[in-house]
């Protein structure tokens, strides 16, 4: 009678122990990068232009800003404004701090831009000094974001030829490296 309550002690450990069971679920979730361009306009001036982060997850960004002449049925014309002539631009504080021109044209934000944050002005005014609708013609300043992930730091290397260092600072890339 003992050996079969040992028996039966022994076989239901076992089959408690065979049994026994627990779960952990890893849920992954992929990044968003979203970015815009943040401004007021009036028609004849922009101001306060800037990037923002839309994504969920921390950003380098970049900008490019295009001023031309637009006709009539908006087809870009090949004659270019002339600084200080059809247009004054103000640079925004940041343009010589976190925003560095690369040698590709286009403007680095060199610090990571967490989600839902915007950076420095990049523009603070852009004013129109010749404003002629007679002549068929407009003026336009387009500026346009550009985003990739912070992490991996690689990313904006592939993508952009752009380097970052240990601390997180971004470096544009020189002419002819890597990038677009």
């Amino acid at each position: 009678m003992l050996a079969l309550a040992v028996v039966g002690v022994a076989i239901t450990g076992v089959v408690a122990w065979l049994t026994a069971s627990s779960s952990l679920i890893n849920e992954f979730g992929l990044g968003q990068v979203d970015t815009s361009v943040e401004e007021t306009f009036d028609g004849t001036a922009k101001s306060d232009v800037k990037a923002k982060n839309n994504g969920t997850v921390p950003i380098y960004v970049r900008a490019q800003v295009n001023i031309y002449w637009q006709d009539a049925n908006g087809n870009q014309l090949w004659e270019e404004p002339v600084k200080g002539t059809d247009y004054t631009i103000e640079w925004g504080d940041g343009l010589n701090t976190a925003w560095i021109q690369g040698s590709d044209g286009f403007y680095y934000w060199t610090q990571p831009l967490a989600a839902g944050a915007e950076a420095e002005n990049l523009i603070d005014e852009l004013t129109w000094k010749t404003v002629d609708p007679s002549n068929g013609r407009t003026l336009v300043c387009d500026v346009s974001i550009q985003g990739i992930q912070a992490d991996p730091a690689n990313a904006v290397n592939e993508a952009w030829g752009a380097t970052v260092t240990e601390d997180g600072m971004l470096t544009p890339a020189q002419q002819g490296q890597g990038g677009e």
